[in-house]
């Protein structure tokens, strides 16, 4: 299947869900733009859960947060398995994923190339946004991870 230019004024380009399961499989979605999170798919809420698997995400964006995928207001659980993301961009946080709260993360054989956040003059490869609303554990960690090739540490 395949989900492509489709657009959204606030959260979600090509699929929003709120207090409820969402499962993508074998799904391209690709230039979907949400005018604040979620370029491509946006999660919202505790009872929610998405699953992903040997879905690609390309050329999806965000003004805010989650250029390709956005899971807020303490998504209980996100998969992502098989994966692809491209060319996924965003303002903010989270050039391909962003999630906020204390819900389980599972991301396996994903592939994350050129996505990036509108601050880093970096080539980042995926930056990956989490933010526990609770105040518990871990607050406000950014993941960037950099390709090999081409990256100057900031202290070389």
């Amino acid at each position: 299947s395949a989900m492509a230019n489709n657009a959204a004024g606030d959260t979600g380009g090509s699929a929003s869900a709120t207090a409820s399961f969402l499962a993508f499989i074998n799904v391209n979605v690709a230039n979907s733009v949400a005018g604040r999170a979620g370029g491509g798919v946006a999660i919202i809420g505790d009872t929610s859960t998405g699953t992903f698997r040997t879905t690609s995400f390309r050329r999806c964006n965000a003004s805010a947060f989650g250029g390709a995928i956005s899971a807020t207001s303490d998504v209980a659980e996100l998969t992502i398995e098989g994966g692809a993301f491209a060319q996924c961009t965003v303002g903010q946080q989270g050039g391909a994923v962003h999630i906020d709260g204390t819900g389980v993360l599972r991301v396996a054989d994903t592939s994350f190339e050129d996505s990036a956040v509108g601050y880093s003059t970096e080539p980042v490869c995926l930056t990956l946004t989490m933010i526990d609303t609770n105040g518990y554990g871990w607050d406000g960690a950014e993941l960037f991870v950099f390709r090999k090739e081409g990256y100057k540490h900031p202290l070389a």
